[in-house]
């Protein structure tokens, strides 16, 4: 799985999941077993995760992987704006566009329960090998 990551400091984190498709193309059941951490390099890189030593079965209607930004102390990236009040948010970016299509892209913002999100492309390539 390859895509792209932009950090402002070296070591940020973020969670890799692999779900099944149901039967309308929407993610459904996780086949990744294990929980899969991805360490970052500061700046612009193409952030790459390979499973070769940990196989997982291709669902009959294909699957989503599902990108994780972990909200911890050590992925904070803290400013200032001028005489406004200091603020924060959470490192690591992750490379997405405007799409022209619609609700290729879901987002879930409590657990089992994922939102179409429209015209939004974050362009991860998979490879599968056997």
């Amino acid at each position: 799985v390859k895509f792209k990551t932009s950090t402002y400091k070296e070591g940020r984190t973020m969670g890799l999941k692999i779900y099944s498709l149901n039967e309308n193309n929407e993610p459904d059941q996780l086949i990744s077993l294990e929980n899969i951490i991805l360490t970052l390099e500061k700046g612009f890189n193409i952030t790459t995760y390979n499973s070769e030593e940990n196989l997982i079965p291709v669902p009959k209607n294909g699957f989503f992987v599902s990108l994780q930004m972990i909200l911890i102390e050590e992925n904070k990236q803290y400013g200032t704006s001028g005489k406004l009040v200091d603020y924060f948010f959470y490192d690591p970016s992750i490379g997405a566009i405007n799409g022209v299509e619609e609700e290729l892209c879901f987002s879930q913002q409590q657990e089992g329960v994922w939102k179409k999100m429209k015209k939004i492309d974050l362009n991860i390539q998979v490879i599968l090998t056997d």
